[in-house]
């Protein structure tokens, strides 16, 4: 073997690596598109789009107004059914919900009892009551009474007695600065 047959290496760069890859990657897509195409009986993936956009055309074309209707109706009654369910899971909620308050769950402990309540969702009220007071004897911590705020009571001075003259008030306190003498 002489020097000039010995393999030549070359290094690339990323940038060249990645711009390989990518063209490859183009090219198989390519040649995917063109075998599924070929094999549907097409020359290439344009002429494969544009029949199946023109048998979507059709199809909209050639259905009825009866049938446009009918779809219409049902998607309504679809609409109308799932607006429903969301209504009645909101009211079980707030059926939840209300008898939990009822009961002193408030803030985080709320929205445990709410999730640890085990009811089916169209449980009626005395159902829920009862589920809930069973949660209550269970897990008693999560509810509180009702406590009113510990807020010391405001004592405001005595006011001293005025008579009932206009001006009194003020009397009492020019001659207790020394103002006025007083009488």
């Amino acid at each position: 073997m002489t020097e000039n047959d010995a393999p030549v290496e070359k290094t690339f760069t990323v940038a060249e690596l990645n711009e390989r890859i990518n063209a490859a990657r183009a090219q198989a897509e390519r040649a995917g598109k063109r075998e599924v195409a070929e094999s549907l009986g097409f020359e290439d993936a344009e002429k494969l789009k544009a029949f199946i956009d023109q048998a979507k055309a059709d199809r909209q074309a050639a259905e009825t107004e009866t049938e446009k209707k009918e779809r219409e109706l049902a998607d309504r009654e679809k609409a109308l059914s799932e607006k429903t369910a969301q209504t009645a899971a909101a009211e079980a909620l707030l059926l939840k919900k209300s008898a939990l308050i009822e009961l002193g769950a408030t803030g985080d402990n709320l929205s445990d009892a709410v999730r640890l309540l085990d009811i089916p969702s169209d449980a009626s009220a005395d159902e829920v009551k009862t589920a809930a007071e069973g949660l209550k004897t269970r897990r008693p911590e999560m509810f509180n009474a009702v406590k009113t705020p510990n807020i010391p009571p405001v004592n405001t001075p005595a006011s001293p007695d005025t008579g009932s003259k206009p001006g009194g008030l003020g009397r009492v306190y020019a001659e207790k600065y020394g103002y006025v003498k007083a009488e």
